[in-house]
């Protein structure tokens, strides 16, 4: 079971040196909440604990299913970081990815950007369109 990002970025270069490649670099990112690895390869990974799926995603959105969300802030330093994909890491250590320029493009043709109580603008999509990694 993973339990925080740090258990999430050990899971992510474990799998990363599975499939041949180096780590070159992780760092921390969002106040310590997230993770940015990059691989031997130059593949750059923005990590992201979850503990679920964001389960009021088809209410709020008038959509099935549910959804996943990043905060516009994060999604605006992954596409200027030039990041190739989120990764999703859950408790069961499943792991799934989406590009963040797929985020967006997404979110604004389908309008799923929303303001939360904390003022926070996220952007939310269906969980069906993330790929495991």
């Amino acid at each position: 079971m993973i339990n925080s990002i740090y258990e999430a970025s050990a899971l992510v270069t474990e799998k990363i040196r599975e499939h041949g490649e180096q780590i070159k670099s992780i760092r921390s990112a969002n106040n310590n909440r997230h993770s940015i690895v990059e691989s031997s390869t130059g593949k750059i990974y923005w990590v992201l604990f979850k503990r679920g799926f964001f389960m009021s995603f088809g209410k709020i959105f008038g959509k099935d299913g549910p959804g996943e969300s990043v905060n516009e802030e994060v999604l605006n330093d992954a596409i200027s970081y030039n990041v190739d994909n989120f990764l999703f890491v859950y408790e069961d250590g499943k792991i799934y990815h989406i590009s963040p320029k797929d985020v967006k493009e997404y979110c604004e043709a389908n309008h799923t950007t929303r303001q939360t109580d904390s003022g926070e603008w996220t952007y939310s999509f269906p969980v069906k369109n993330l790929v495991r990694w």
